[in-house]
């Protein structure tokens, strides 16, 4: 139910050898994420931000977007 007037953002990876969760995002992919995050932030006024994890009993995406985008989400939510 949550899927309408949402935009779903998925990374490649998230997996360790065992395919165990694992945040195996690269600094450059963290970097870009972000970058892009803010100007879904920008461009969607009043938009949240949420993991997978959060509306399904799954690991994607490997983190805890919460905690990992905290000052993001307070910017665009203040």
């Amino acid at each position: 139910g949550y899927n309408k007037g949402s935009i779903g953002i998925c990374y490649i990876g998230g997996v360790d050898a065992d395919l165990k969760a694992k945040d195996t995002r690269t600094e450059a992919q963290r970097a870009s994420l972000s970058y892009f995050l803010c100007n879904l932030m920008d461009k969607h006024k009043g938009a949240t931000l949420h993991g997978h994890n959060e509306f399904s009993s799954k690991a994607c995406p490997s983190f805890n977007v919460q905690s990992e985008y905290k000052d993001i989400i307070e910017y665009y939510n203040k």
